[in-house]
Protein backbone atom coordinates (compact mmCIF):
# COMPACT_ATOMS: atom_id res chain seq x y z
CA UNK A 1 0.00 0.00 0.00
CA UNK A 2 1.47 3.35 -1.01
CA UNK A 3 0.96 6.23 1.39
CA UNK A 4 1.86 9.53 -0.24
CA UNK A 5 1.78 11.65 2.86
CA UNK A 6 -0.01 12.76 5.92
CA UNK A 7 -2.39 15.61 5.10
CA UNK A 8 -3.97 16.51 8.42
CA UNK A 9 -6.75 15.78 10.83
CA UNK A 10 -10.46 15.39 10.20
CA UNK A 11 -13.18 14.74 12.81
CA UNK A 12 -10.65 13.42 15.31
CA UNK A 13 -9.06 10.89 12.94
CA UNK A 14 -5.73 11.20 11.15
CA UNK A 15 -6.16 11.32 7.39
CA UNK A 16 -3.63 10.01 4.88
CA UNK A 17 -3.69 10.30 1.12
CA UNK A 18 -3.56 6.65 0.10
CA UNK A 19 -3.83 4.82 -3.22
CA UNK A 20 -7.44 5.21 -4.36
CA UNK A 21 -8.21 1.51 -4.73
CA UNK A 22 -6.81 0.52 -1.34
CA UNK A 23 -7.33 3.43 1.01
CA UNK A 24 -9.73 3.48 3.94
CA UNK A 25 -12.64 5.89 3.89
CA UNK A 26 -12.03 9.31 5.33
CA UNK A 27 -14.52 10.36 7.97
CA UNK A 28 -16.22 12.94 5.78
CA UNK A 29 -16.43 10.46 2.89
CA UNK A 30 -18.20 7.95 5.11
CA UNK A 31 -20.75 10.54 6.22
CA UNK A 32 -21.25 11.54 2.59
CA UNK A 33 -21.92 7.92 1.63
CA UNK A 34 -24.24 7.25 4.59
CA UNK A 35 -26.27 10.38 3.83
CA UNK A 36 -26.83 9.14 0.27
CA UNK A 37 -28.19 5.62 0.87
CA UNK A 38 -31.61 4.48 2.22
CA UNK A 39 -31.93 3.34 5.84
CA UNK A 40 -31.79 -0.40 5.14
CA UNK A 41 -28.45 0.11 3.36
CA UNK A 42 -27.25 2.69 5.87
CA UNK A 43 -27.52 0.13 8.65
CA UNK A 44 -25.52 -2.40 6.64
CA UNK A 45 -22.63 -0.04 5.91
CA UNK A 46 -22.52 1.29 9.47
CA UNK A 47 -22.19 -2.26 10.77
CA UNK A 48 -19.53 -3.07 8.16
CA UNK A 49 -17.40 -0.02 8.95
CA UNK A 50 -17.76 0.01 12.73
CA UNK A 51 -17.11 -3.72 13.20
CA UNK A 52 -14.56 -4.49 10.46
CA UNK A 53 -16.58 -7.58 9.58
CA UNK A 54 -15.61 -9.32 6.34
CA UNK A 55 -18.11 -9.06 3.44
CA UNK A 56 -18.83 -12.80 3.54
CA UNK A 57 -19.39 -12.64 7.30
CA UNK A 58 -21.74 -9.71 6.74
CA UNK A 59 -23.80 -11.74 4.25
CA UNK A 60 -23.94 -14.68 6.68
CA UNK A 61 -24.75 -12.62 9.78
CA UNK A 62 -27.91 -13.82 11.57
CA UNK A 63 -29.86 -12.51 14.53
CA UNK A 64 -28.91 -15.71 16.35
CA UNK A 65 -25.32 -14.36 16.34
CA UNK A 66 -26.17 -11.05 18.01
CA UNK A 67 -26.73 -10.11 21.64
CA UNK A 68 -27.78 -6.47 21.72
CA UNK A 69 -28.09 -6.49 25.51
CA UNK A 70 -24.42 -7.43 25.87
CA UNK A 71 -23.40 -5.44 22.80
CA UNK A 72 -21.77 -8.40 21.07
CA UNK A 73 -21.66 -10.19 17.71
CA UNK A 74 -20.48 -13.81 17.57
CA UNK A 75 -18.87 -14.67 14.23
CA UNK A 76 -19.06 -18.36 13.33
CA UNK A 77 -19.84 -18.54 9.60
CA UNK A 78 -18.93 -17.01 6.27
CA UNK A 79 -20.38 -16.87 2.75
CA UNK A 80 -18.01 -17.47 -0.16
CA UNK A 81 -18.25 -16.60 -3.86
CA UNK A 82 -19.95 -19.86 -4.79
CA UNK A 83 -22.84 -19.00 -2.49
CA UNK A 84 -21.80 -21.67 0.01
CA UNK A 85 -21.89 -21.12 3.76
CA UNK A 86 -18.77 -22.22 5.56
CA UNK A 87 -16.56 -21.35 8.53
CA UNK A 88 -14.79 -18.00 8.91
CA UNK A 89 -11.70 -17.42 6.79
CA UNK A 90 -9.30 -18.52 9.57
CA UNK A 91 -9.53 -20.14 12.99
CA UNK A 92 -9.02 -16.69 14.51
CA UNK A 93 -12.10 -15.63 12.54
CA UNK A 94 -14.25 -17.37 15.15
CA UNK A 95 -14.60 -14.41 17.47
CA UNK A 96 -16.78 -12.16 19.57
CA UNK A 97 -16.94 -8.57 18.36
CA UNK A 98 -17.62 -5.89 20.97
CA UNK A 99 -20.01 -3.43 19.38
CA UNK A 100 -19.10 0.23 19.13
CA UNK A 101 -22.11 2.47 19.66
CA UNK A 102 -22.72 3.32 15.95
CA UNK A 103 -22.81 -0.39 15.07
CA UNK A 104 -25.11 -1.14 18.01
CA UNK A 105 -27.52 1.62 16.96
CA UNK A 106 -27.53 0.38 13.36
CA UNK A 107 -28.33 -3.18 14.43
CA UNK A 108 -31.09 -2.00 16.73
CA UNK A 109 -32.64 -0.08 13.80
CA UNK A 110 -32.14 -3.06 11.48
CA UNK A 111 -33.96 -5.40 13.84
CA UNK A 112 -37.15 -3.43 13.20
CA UNK A 113 -36.74 -4.20 9.49
CA UNK A 114 -35.76 -7.89 9.48
CA UNK A 115 -36.05 -9.22 13.03
CA UNK A 116 -39.54 -10.69 12.55
CA UNK A 117 -38.89 -12.61 9.33
CA UNK A 118 -39.12 -16.43 9.42
CA UNK A 119 -36.01 -18.55 9.72
CA UNK A 120 -34.28 -19.94 6.66
CA UNK A 121 -32.81 -23.44 6.38
CA UNK A 122 -29.14 -23.34 5.38
CA UNK A 123 -26.35 -25.89 5.07
CA UNK A 124 -22.99 -25.06 6.62
CA UNK A 125 -19.97 -26.76 5.02
CA UNK A 126 -17.22 -27.31 7.57
CA UNK A 127 -13.50 -27.50 6.84
CA UNK A 128 -13.48 -31.26 7.27
CA UNK A 129 -14.22 -32.78 3.86
CA UNK A 130 -17.84 -33.83 3.52
CA UNK A 131 -18.90 -32.55 6.94
CA UNK A 132 -22.02 -30.38 6.86
CA UNK A 133 -24.48 -28.98 9.37
CA UNK A 134 -28.06 -27.78 9.01
CA UNK A 135 -28.98 -24.48 10.67
CA UNK A 136 -32.14 -22.36 10.85
CA UNK A 137 -31.26 -18.68 10.73
CA UNK A 138 -32.84 -15.22 10.76
CA UNK A 139 -30.56 -13.22 8.48
CA UNK A 140 -29.84 -9.66 9.55
CA UNK A 141 -29.43 -8.08 6.12
CA UNK A 142 -31.87 -8.94 3.32
CA UNK A 143 -31.92 -7.42 -0.19
CA UNK A 144 -35.61 -6.43 -0.10
CA UNK A 145 -37.15 -6.97 3.34
CA UNK A 146 -40.35 -5.22 2.24
CA UNK A 147 -41.12 -8.05 -0.21
CA UNK A 148 -42.43 -11.52 0.63
CA UNK A 149 -40.54 -13.48 -2.02
CA UNK A 150 -36.87 -12.74 -2.25
CA UNK A 151 -33.43 -14.04 -1.34
CA UNK A 152 -33.20 -14.34 2.46
CA UNK A 153 -29.65 -12.96 2.47
CA UNK A 154 -27.20 -10.99 0.32
CA UNK A 155 -24.75 -12.66 -2.03
CA UNK A 156 -21.21 -11.29 -2.30
CA UNK A 157 -21.88 -9.98 -5.81
CA UNK A 158 -24.96 -8.17 -4.48
CA UNK A 159 -22.89 -6.51 -1.76
CA UNK A 160 -20.41 -5.35 -4.41
CA UNK A 161 -23.21 -3.95 -6.60
CA UNK A 162 -24.74 -2.21 -3.60
CA UNK A 163 -21.38 -0.71 -2.69
CA UNK A 164 -20.58 0.43 -6.22
CA UNK A 165 -23.99 2.12 -6.44
CA UNK A 166 -23.46 3.90 -3.12
CA UNK A 167 -20.01 5.06 -4.24
CA UNK A 168 -21.41 6.51 -7.47
CA UNK A 169 -24.34 8.26 -5.79
CA UNK A 170 -22.22 9.73 -3.01
CA UNK A 171 -19.50 10.94 -5.36
CA UNK A 172 -16.63 9.72 -3.19
CA UNK A 173 -13.53 8.13 -4.71
CA UNK A 174 -13.82 4.56 -5.89
CA UNK A 175 -12.80 1.64 -3.68
CA UNK A 176 -13.57 -2.04 -3.24
CA UNK A 177 -16.21 -2.98 -0.62
CA UNK A 178 -13.49 -4.77 1.38
CA UNK A 179 -12.19 -1.31 2.30
CA UNK A 180 -14.95 -1.02 4.89
CA UNK A 181 -12.89 -3.52 6.90
CA UNK A 182 -9.66 -1.60 6.42
CA UNK A 183 -11.49 1.60 7.33
CA UNK A 184 -12.42 0.11 10.68
CA UNK A 185 -8.82 -0.91 11.38
CA UNK A 186 -7.46 2.50 10.39
CA UNK A 187 -9.98 4.42 12.46
CA UNK A 188 -9.27 2.25 15.50
CA UNK A 189 -5.52 2.72 15.06
CA UNK A 190 -6.02 6.47 14.63
CA UNK A 191 -8.03 6.59 17.84
CA UNK A 192 -5.21 4.86 19.74
CA UNK A 193 -6.83 1.45 20.20
CA UNK A 194 -4.65 -1.39 21.45
CA UNK A 195 -3.51 -3.54 18.47
CA UNK A 196 -4.33 -6.68 20.48
CA UNK A 197 -7.92 -5.44 20.83
CA UNK A 198 -8.06 -4.66 17.11
CA UNK A 199 -6.79 -8.16 16.32
CA UNK A 200 -9.50 -9.79 18.44
CA UNK A 201 -12.21 -7.59 16.92
CA UNK A 202 -11.21 -8.28 13.33
CA UNK A 203 -10.28 -11.94 13.57
CA UNK A 204 -6.51 -11.65 13.22
CA UNK A 205 -4.45 -14.25 15.04
CA UNK A 206 -2.58 -11.72 17.17
CA UNK A 207 -1.36 -8.13 17.38
CA UNK A 208 1.61 -9.01 15.18
CA UNK A 209 -0.83 -9.62 12.33
CA UNK A 210 -2.20 -6.11 12.82
CA UNK A 211 1.33 -4.71 12.50
CA UNK A 212 1.95 -6.84 9.40
CA UNK A 213 -1.30 -6.02 7.58
CA UNK A 214 -1.54 -2.35 8.55
CA UNK A 215 2.14 -1.46 9.04
CA UNK A 216 2.07 1.37 6.49
CA UNK A 217 -0.81 3.05 8.30
CA UNK A 218 0.83 2.55 11.70
CA UNK A 219 3.99 4.29 10.47
CA UNK A 220 1.88 7.11 9.03
CA UNK A 221 0.51 7.67 12.53
CA UNK A 222 3.96 7.95 14.15
CA UNK A 223 4.04 11.73 13.84
CA UNK A 224 0.94 12.06 15.98
CA UNK A 225 2.19 9.92 18.85
CA UNK A 226 3.84 12.71 20.87
CA UNK A 227 0.64 14.76 20.92
CA UNK A 228 -1.36 11.60 21.67
CA UNK A 229 0.90 10.63 24.58
CA UNK A 230 1.12 14.15 25.98
CA UNK A 231 -2.66 14.28 26.21
CA UNK A 232 -2.78 11.07 28.21
CA UNK A 233 0.25 10.95 30.51
CA UNK A 234 1.33 14.54 31.19
CA UNK A 235 0.56 16.37 34.44
CA UNK A 236 -2.42 15.17 36.40
CA UNK A 237 -3.44 12.84 33.60
CA UNK A 238 -0.60 10.43 34.34
CA UNK A 239 -1.84 6.90 35.07
CA UNK A 240 -1.40 5.35 38.48
CA UNK A 241 1.26 2.66 38.85
CA UNK A 242 -0.03 -0.80 37.94
CA UNK A 243 -0.55 -3.26 40.75
CA UNK A 244 2.10 -5.95 41.11
CA UNK A 245 0.72 -9.40 40.43
CA UNK A 246 2.31 -12.11 42.55
CA UNK A 247 2.82 -15.48 40.92
CA UNK A 248 0.60 -18.22 42.33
Amino acid sequence: MKIKGLIGHLCGFIVAEIDQQHGPLLKNEFHQLIDTVPEKHRNLWQVAVYTGIRPGELCALAWEDIDLDKGEIHISRNLIQLGIFGPPKTKAGYRTIKLLEPAWRALKAQKKLTGAFPKTDVTIHHREFGKTEKQKLHFVFMPRPERDRQSPHYALNSIKSLWDSAIRKSGIRRRRPYQTRHTCAYWLLSAGANPAFIASQMGHENAEMVYTVYSAWIHALDGDQIEFLNQRISGYNAPIAPLRVNAA
